[in-house]
């Protein structure tokens, strides 16, 4: 590999790219000490997009940022093909066409970037399952984890893991029939047709024949003891055969009953169905399984699933349950967080009224569904992790101290250099883990330290800890951006004592914060999006990291003449993300991308793009105040005070093509309807992107698929989608992709995999969205 290839990547991030190519041409030195030795794991989480590393201004910089290893995920994401090819994965490079192979990275089975035609907008590489009620929830994200980023993805090892926000119970039971199927003693000829188990979007169809071949089985005249021999054949050919539906079936006489494989809810949803002459079917769908998981794993995720789809890289079957447990009676209603190896994951699990963090170490093949979820083998609570015994996954649980309080909007945020956790609670209090992933995990409890209140009584976003100011971030729900300076922090002031300590300046911003502070560690700024603050307006503001000098951007209006109510969908302001340009050319040349409210419409969506100023005239990274242009709105008609929200935006550069991906809960207003929400299904959410790095606004986005919206019931008012996370670079089939959850249960008009009625996750390919 040379050095001068690497610094090519991108011109203006010379500085960064010498220091990874270093990092890289060391560690090549140890490449013959055997495989597996240089594989560098690649996990993302929620984390990883509100800790920015914007160019570094000095080698000095870029050598003390990579101490942060977000600092090399963020890197070896933009440059992931490149890590390939400096390391033998990729046969070939374009010089011969003037441009990097990273120019292929949309070529996929979609190969522009045009709208997906309306015949394709409903299509989608996958969706599975996550139960009836289960989502990541409205802001919260999966987990993604990819094996090796110098290597081409990984079918085995690749995965993505989903929490479901759904109440834990232990499998216990597994669903069956509470009436048998029947074979009747009368017939004096052989039954004739078929007996159909159906589970989601796959069934098995067992034919009446002469023979037990294939899907026959063998029948024939009911008299004299007949219709036992014909139990006894069809339940045998449901054992041999029902796995793929996930059942089997037992015989008894004449009767046959059949049953879930798995102890789990998801077995209530089994049909059976019959055309056999002679025969009487039994109770349909199945009933009686006990068991819901709280988090489940996906990995064979390249691949397509029904519809006709073409092949991704691991096939046509869709992906594989990877695992999937219950881990208590409680609900995990924010984002997981991965250990560096991806072998442990982390989150937190609402238990009686009290947050308790779970700490996992997950075994693959434990588990084949969220409705079909394991307990844990071994509980390793209070112990250090060597005790969890080899073979065996295992948990440690620790329950918050203080004052019993949920965690409802603040997911764990992990120091990888000290095996460190901070998490906040519903009671505006910041707690802090140590030995989280490598040690004996603890809750740290000192008087005068740890836990530290931060606004009593308030709903605490995640926290972000920054490893160059040594401060830690925090928004809450009366819309206050605080710090926590933690021990080694030299900006800022304590309110009290010394660190760690709650910082004597916050901002009282008004409002509601629901996302978790921005840090962008090399300009030394953090970001903030506020709902409806004192103006009645959403906003977006900035502030160094003593939360001193600061400015505002406004991204909406109440110009419809309504004034915002409390707590309302539309009242809600979810993160932005950075452009391509921000992380490769400098914040002067780069724009932050948000989802605020159309200037006439309070309660619909719009998408701003906001400015920054370079090393001139000022210092690089200043959010600019004035001059914003306009939005791109219309995405969604209508008046409706159940509202519009956007998901967080999510970014992502494959090739030559700069994108960001958000979703809207509902209404959404396509073309056809004098709207600019390309690809989508009118009244339904949406799940939509833009290409960005041209004029702003564009006419309309650039594709969009549907998203489930549901006006009554338990849910009314909710649709859309989770957070997005955003897959590989790459040239192979659904290698690059988008996933989430929707935040409401399918419907007949957008489905989870043909099936109704349940949540769902989803993946999408990001050129076209289908």
């Amino acid at each position: 590999m040379k050095l001068d290839r690497l610094r090519r990547l991108r011109p203006a991030q010379g500085l960064l790219a010498t220091v990874i190519a270093i990092t890289l041409l060391l560690g090549a030195r140890t490449r013959a000490q055997g495989p597996g030795n240089n594989r560098s794991h690649l996990p993302t989480d929620w984390s990883h997009r509100h800790i920015v590393f914007s160019p570094p201004t000095s080698f000095r910089q870029a050598w003390e940022l990579q101490k942060e290893p977000r600092f090399w995920h963020q890197w070896a994401r933009r440059n992931e093909w490149a890590l390939r090819s400096a390391n033998g994965h990729v046969e070939r490079e374009d010089r011969d066409r003037g441009r990097d192979r990273e120019h292929d990275g949309d070529r996929d089975r979609d190969r522009d970037d045009s709208p997906a035609p309306s015949n394709e907008s409903m299509r989608r590489d996958w969706a599975m399952s996550l139960g009836a009620n289960g989502t990541v929830g409205a802001g919260q994200f999966p987990a993604k984890f990819s094996f090796d980023v110098n290597a081409a993805p990984s079918c085995a090892n690749d995965f993505i893991a989903f929490n479901t926000s759904l109440a834990g119970v232990s499998p216990t039971t597994a669903a069956k029939q509470a009436t048998a199927d029947t074979f009747s003693a009368l017939g004096v000829l052989a039954p004739a047709g078929t007996f159909t188990i159906t589970q989601g979007a796959t069934s098995l169809v067992l034919t009446a024949a002469a023979n037990n071949t294939g899907n026959n089985f063998m029948v024939g005249s009911n008299l004299l003891g007949g219709a036992a021999t014909n139990a006894a054949s069809l339940a045998a050919r449901i054992v041999a055969l029902g796995g793929p539906v996930g059942v089997t079936a037992t015989a008894a006489g004449a009767n046959v009953t059949v049953s879930a494989l798995q102890k789990g809810i998801a077995g209530n949803s089994i049909t059976v169905a019959s055309t056999l002459t002679n025969f009487t079917v039994g109770s349909t769908p199945l009933a009686g399984g006990v068991g819901t998981g709280n988090i489940v794993a996906f990995n064979q995720l390249y691949t397509s699933q029904s519809g006709g789809l073409p092949a991704g890289l691991c096939g046509t079957n869709g992906p594989s349950v990877y695992w999937s447990y219950f881990t208590g009676t409680g609900t995990a209603v924010t984002s997981i967080v991965l250990s560096i190896d991806g072998t442990k994951v982390a989150f937190v699990e609402n238990v009686g009224g009290t947050a308790t963090l779970r700490i996992l170490k997950w075994k693959s093949g434990e588990g084949t569904g969220a409705g079909y979820p394991v307990a844990v083998d071994q509980d390793i609570s209070g112990a250090n992790w060597s005790t969890c015994t080899a073979g065996n996954s295992c948990i440690a649980s620790i329950a918050f101290s203080g004052t019993a309080a949920t965690d409802s909007k603040s997911p764990p945020f992990y120091n990888y250099a000290t095996d460190e956790l901070y998490v906040g609670n519903d009671n505006g209090v910041l707690h802090k883990f140590t030995g989280v992933f490598l040690g004996t995990p603890a809750e740290v409890g000192a008087a005068g330290s740890w836990p530290i209140p931060v606004d009593a009584g308030t709903i605490l976003t995640g926290p972000v800890f920054d490893n160059t100011s040594k401060n830690i971030f925090v928004g809450d729900s009366t819309g206050q951006l605080s710090f926590v300076k933690e021990i080694g922090s030299v900006t800022g002031v304590c309110g009290a004592g010394s660190p760690p300590c709650l910082g004597m300046v916050s901002q009282a911003l008004t409002g509601s914060i629901v996302d978790a502070p921005y840090v962008d560690a090399s300009t030394g700024r953090v970001l903030v999006f506020d709902g409806t603050e004192t103006t009645k307006q959403g906003s977006v503001f900035q502030f160094d990291t003593a939360l001193t000098a600061g400015s505002k951007v406004t991204v909406g209006i109440g110009g419809n003449g309504t004034t915002p109510l409390a707590n309302l969908p539309f009242d809600i302001l979810h993160g932005g993300a950075f452009d391509d340009a921000y992380f490769s050319a400098g914040p002067g040349s780069g724009h932050l991308y948000t989802c605020g409210k159309d200037p006439g419409f309070n309660n619909r969506p719009a998408i701003y793009q906001l400015s920054f100023t370079g090393p001139i005239p000022g210092p690089a990274g200043v959010l600019v105040t004035t001059g914003v242009p306009a939005p791109l709105a219309n995405l969604t008609n209508t008046f409706s005070l159940i509202g519009d929200a956007c998901s967080p935006i999510s970014e992502i550069k494959n090739g030559a093509t700069d994108r960001i991906f958000f979703s809207f809960a509902t209404n959404a207003n396509p073309p056809a309807g004098g709207g600019t929400a390309t690809g989508c299904t009118a009244g339904q959410g949406c799940v939509a992107s833009i290409v960005i790095g041209g004029a702003w606004p564009p006419a309309a986005t650039t594709a969009g698929i549907a998203a489930p919206f549901i006006l009554t019931g338990a849910q009314s008012g909710s649709g859309g989608a989770s957070g997005i996370v955003v897959d590989n670079v790459g040239v192979g089939g659904q290698e690059s992709s988008i996933y989430y959850s929707y935040q409401t249960n399918s419907t007949a008009a957008v489905t989870c995999n043909t099936t109704a009625g349940v949540g769902c996750a989803v993946k999408v390919t990001q050129s076209a969205l289908q």
